[in-house]
């Protein structure tokens, strides 16, 4: 819960335009290619910036980095490995913040090019921070894609 105050005290969530449900229910996303593809999404608002870049395989199976850089305040970057089942990536989020690293599920939609970051209320299981009820889950951010060339990952 600590996370998710932190997370939510630096942006605003932003509302859905159409019902989660129908949004994580969704499977209307073709498999994207036969082999491995990777991807990668920017979202900026008010110098704050998200970066998820993401390697699909042809078995659904997800890797990837994200970057969390609210502007003047400790961020978080680390990798994500997980599962693409329809419109819908879930992965276990590893990264460091202020210092302490930490485990925690991240929900994404995938559609028409844009990845939605899903965000509720946290709760730890085992040592992993996941969505207490995914129902009730709202956008966070909507990343766009972008050429992964010009977003840059902390190292």
């Amino acid at each position: 819960v600590l996370i998710f105050s932190a997370f939510s005290a630096c942006k605003k969530n932003e509302t859905a335009s159409a019902d989660n449900k129908t949004l994580i229910d969704s499977t209307a996303t073709k498999n994207i290619t036969k082999t491995a593809a990777t991807l990668c999404f920017e979202f900026s608002k008010n110098k704050d910036t998200t970066a998820v870049s993401l390697t699909i395989e042809a078995n659904n199976q997800v890797s990837g980095k994200m970057r969390w850089h609210p502007f003047e305040k400790d961020g978080a970057i680390g990798v994500l490995n997980g599962i693409k089942n329809g419109d819908t990536i879930t992965a276990d989020f590893d990264y460091i913040i202020e210092g302490n690293k930490q485990l925690e599920e991240k929900v994404f939609v995938l559609k028409n090019n844009e990845l939605f970051e899903l965000i509720g209320e946290l709760e730890d299981k085992k040592g992993k921070l996941i969505i207490k009820d995914l129902k009730k889950a709202t956008i966070r951010n909507t990343l766009t894609l972008k050429d992964c060339s010009k977003i840059k990952f902390l190292k």
